[in-house]
């Protein structure tokens, strides 16, 4: 179809000036591309704009923009005008001379030359005799591996300037490493030797130490390998940190380029590759298939520059592709990819679903591929000994070369197994394969879990009583028993997330060292062993603070970053975090702290129009932790304190006590204490607004650490403080720690009060658990155990249990012991209905597929459809 284009000129200075300097009509192909040619009459910014219209006559329009070298308008959209600078080589080696030759089409110049890059190498102010001149410049080591020569003089009002790139690459710090295997092609579980050579440039043998990987290939294919060259990881291009400014001119702002879809490099061919399950086996059964057939951190080439591995091939069928990357002393980087087939002539699948369900009938191919010369008559077999074989047995097939076969096995899957172990076989005169495959079973019925928890606080006994639904299948009951002595173990996983969380912005870095603060500061208050090491923990928060004090702005408070504005929580967190390490024995910046409070209480003044009450709360908390707070704020954070959440109503009962006002910090406590959501032994507050993101969004672990801190502080109702800590580290939703650096962190920050008050750190007692009246635990706590990562469990089956249960747990001793009864198992679907409450309705229906005919074309329809919906 047809189109227009327009070449528009781009100004700003004193207001935005575009000009339509010409238009110019074009037209396209069937695959929708076309062009226009056109010449800029001057150098400057351009914005081409294209029109064009659909078949249902709507314009459409596209823009791009341009950056024309030459006279006229400069970038930033002052006079200026080019000059050229043309090297003498390519690129250049420390010690030689780089001979430039700077044409600047005047008779006479007095010109600044530089040599930059992340700072200023050399240096001169030069008279250039005439438009076009040679200049000599020394070449060192600090070139690598590229410098920018920059040139820049005022003539008769007008800028001109030149830069080009120089090359000076780091020959002399590369390795030239080669990667080999004694083979090019290997069987499934052959073993196999890789030799690796470093030389340095001049081709002599290098010493280094190598990381050396065997991976599946087939990676690769999923995710593009992330790590880079690791020699332009150390000796890379890089880009000056050096900036030429003039008067003469001003911003140019606009956008060019495309960008690569990620989906389209993903998914490029990576050669011969096979993902899981399918993956194949030697002649001998296969039955493993990992995906790192071999790693080593420190393989070291010794004086001749040589180093080998022995790997085992595991039983894929793929590529297998060998990464190594060295280093020297003297930090010489180079690295090496070597890739490597392990394959089979003849090749076995079992195309087997990823798991089976009892009472399930279902077939499963066996699929035999041919790849020898000629064909091949083959023998195909299959066992399944926990499945009910309904058809299928050995069967001999014959399979051209380069070929394939299929036979069908039907099995019936019964109830009460665990795992279907699939052995499938294919034998032949010339070669054979076989091949292991082992599916979990699920169970026919839906999970059914009920849980209770509680604490042992003194010698009155625990019980649980209930009994497995009548409905449920005998061979999926269990009763699991948890008990720890102390919830301090859970911290203990978070401090290390925490201590190897990279450094990043303000909240990363408060996050990673605060909570090792405080919870050291417990310890040694209960003159337990700390955590951490003490020197290495003081090296982690001066540095900690360090990085802090280049955050603070100008205004005294904190942002995200150096350069962003001042945030509210984040100038809090980080003011009330540098007084918990102060009052630990860390030297803080006195300074730093007063212009955090002031820059706090003209935050609390003159809040943001839009702000939540919660964080006027949280403000408030940070100035009574830095002794700044005064009663005027209190009675005004106070009087909005209907539209606290639960984390407001904590962070402002937490300043009214440390403000020393006892009554107001007792209601805080009150209604805390009503508010609490309760189940199973666990207590809770919710709260659905992130007041470090500022939008709506899960924050009920952080209301729930505050509040259980200010429970602790007033030590108010024990068991509501120990329900809270129950429900805070069961409710860690990524392993160790929870779903951010700063949920942790005050996660960990409201925890480590109640643990230092509630004695069970310290505290020893003796715990036997009866099922039904026997004997199933019995366990004696010392101090040691407190500091448990994991709790004691055990497990019993349906059949062990019985059909009704009763759990006793009796403690002696002064510690406490918490513990848990989960009860579980699988209920049939069939005879399972929602509580009339509910008001909920499911249905699903199934439609036969049939051919349908359409226009004389051939063609086919499936139906389905299913809801979910209210009402009776």
């Amino acid at each position: 179809g047809g189109c227009r284009a327009e070449l528009v000129l781009c100004g700003w200075g004193g207001g935005e000036r575009q000009t339509v300097l010409g238009s110019w009509a074009g037209t396209t192909g069937a695959d929708g591309r076309g062009g226009v040619e056109f010449t800029p009459p001057e150098g400057g910014s351009y914005q081409v704009r294209v029109y064009a219209r659909s078949k249902a006559g709507r314009e459409i329009q596209g823009t791009a923009w341009l950056w024309v070298e030459g006279s006229g308008a400069g970038w930033f959209g002052g006079s200026q005008q080019r000059v050229q600078i043309i090297p003498d080589k390519r690129s250049y080696k420390a010690g030689e001379t780089a001979r430039l030759l700077i044409a600047t089409g005047l008779p006479e110049a007095h010109a600044w030359v530089s040599i930059e890059s992340q700072g200023v190498h050399w240096a001169k102010f030069v008279h250039l005799k005439g438009p076009a001149e040679t200049l000599e410049v020394p070449v060192d080591g600090s070139w690598a591996p590229n410098v920018f020569a920059e040139v820049v003089f005022v003539h008769k009002d007008t800028l001109y300037r030149g830069s080009k790139i120089l090359k000076a690459p780091a020959v002399e710090k590369q390795i030239q490493v080669e990667v080999t295997s004694d083979k090019p092609q290997y069987q499934p579980g052959e073993p196999a030797t890789f030799s690796i050579e470093a030389k340095d440039y001049r081709g002599n043998p290098v010493e280094g130490e190598f990381s050396v990987g065997v991976v599946d290939e087939a990676i690769y294919a999923v995710k593009r390998e992330m790590q880079g060259d690791i020699t332009k990881v150390f000796y890379g291009p890089r880009w000056r940190q050096v900036q030429t400014d003039s008067s003469l001119y001003f911003y140019f702002y606009g956008e060019a380029g495309k960008r690569r879809m990620e989906l389209a490099t993903m998914m490029a061919s990576r050669g011969l590759a096979q993902l899981k399950p399918e993956q194949m086996a030697e002649a001998r059964v296969r039955k493993e298939f990992p995906d790192t057939a071999f790693w080593v951190a420190q393989m070291r080439t010794n004086a001749q520059g040589r180093a080998t591995a022995r790997v085992t091939f595991p039983d894929s069928l793929t590529t297998w592709r060998t990464t190594a990357r060295g280093i020297t002393t003297d930090t010489k980087v180079g690295q090496a990819v070597q890739k490597t087939i392990v394959r089979k002539n003849l090749l076995l699948t079992i195309a087997a679903p990823r798991f089976l369900t009892e009472g399930d009938e279902v077939t499963i191919p066996v699929i035999v591929r041919n790849y020898l010369e000629g064909a091949a008559k083959v023998k195909v077999t299959m066992e399944a000994p926990a499945l009910t074989v309904v058809g299928g047995g050995a069967r001999e097939v014959e399979i051209a070369s380069k070929g394939e076969a299929r036979v069908d096995y039907r099995y019936k899957v019964p109830a009460g197994a665990a795992r279907a172990t699939l052995v499938a076989s294919a034998m032949s005169v010339k070669e054979s394969d076989a091949m292991e495959l082992t599916l979990p079973v699920e169970p026919d019925g839906l999970k059914w879990r009920a849980v209770e928890q509680g604490a042992l606080r003194d010698a009155t006994p625990g019980t649980v009583q209930g009994a497995f639904p009548a409905d449920s299948l005998g061979h999926t009951r269990a009763l699991e028993i948890e008990v720890t002595p102390s919830v301090a173990g859970a911290l203990f996983g978070a401090l290390e997330y925490l201590a190897g969380y990279p450094y990043g912005c303000v909240e990363q870095t408060m996050s990673r060292f605060l909570p090792s603060v405080v919870v050291s500061e417990a310890f040694e208050a209960l003159k337990l062993p700390p955590p951490e090491n003490p020197v290495e923990l003081k090296k982690k928060v001066n540095a900690g603070l360090e990085r802090l004090y280049g955050f603070q702005h100008d205004d005294g408070g904190w942002g995200w970053w150096h350069s962003d504005a001042s945030d509210g929580f984040m100038t809090a967190y980080v003011a009330s975090g540098l007084r918990q390490a102060q009052r630990a024995g860390y030297r803080v910046n006195e300074y730093r702290l007063r212009r955090a409070g002031e820059r706090l209480a003209t935050m609390l003044a003159e809040p943001a129009k839009d702000a939540h009450p919660d964080l006027a709360a949280w403000q408030l908390y940070a100035l009574a932790e830095l002794e700044a707070a005064k009663a005027e704020q209190l009675e005004k954070v106070w009087a909005g304190r209907e539209k606290f959440t639960p984390l407001g109503w904590a962070l402002a009962g937490l300043a009214a006590h440390g403000m020393k006002d006892a009554a107001r910090a007792a209601e805080a406590a009150r209604q805390l204490e009503a508010s609490a959501r309760r189940e199973g032994g666990e207590a809770w507050w919710k709260a659905e607004r992130d007041l470090m993101l500022d939008f709506e969004q899960d924050a009920t672990p952080e209301a729930t650490a505050f509040a259980l801190r200010l429970l602790a502080a007033l030590d108010r109702d024990g068991g509501l403080q120990t329900a809270a800590a129950q429900w805070l580290v069961a409710h860690r939703n990524e392993g160790p720690y929870w779903s951010s650096t700063k949920q942790t962190a005050l996660v960990v920050y409201g925890l480590t009060p109640y643990l230092a008050r509630s004695g069970e750190l310290d505290a020893e007692s003796a715990l036997k658990v009866t099922v039904n009246g026997k004997e199933v635990l019995s366990r004696r706590f010392v101090k040691g155990d407190a500091l448990r990562r994991e709790p004691v469990k055990v497990r019993l089956t349906g059949v062990e249990v019985g059909a009704r249960y009763l759990v006793r747990l009796e403690k002696e001793g002064a510690g406490r012991v918490y513990w848990s009864v989960r009860e579980e198992s699988r209920r049939r679907v069939s005879g399972l209905t929602a509580p009339a409450e509910w008001k909920m309705r499911v249905t699903r229906e199934y439609f036969r597929m049939r051919p349908e005919r359409r226009g004389g074309g051939g063609g086919g329809t499936m139906g389905g459809a299913g809801g979910v919906g209210g009402g009776g």
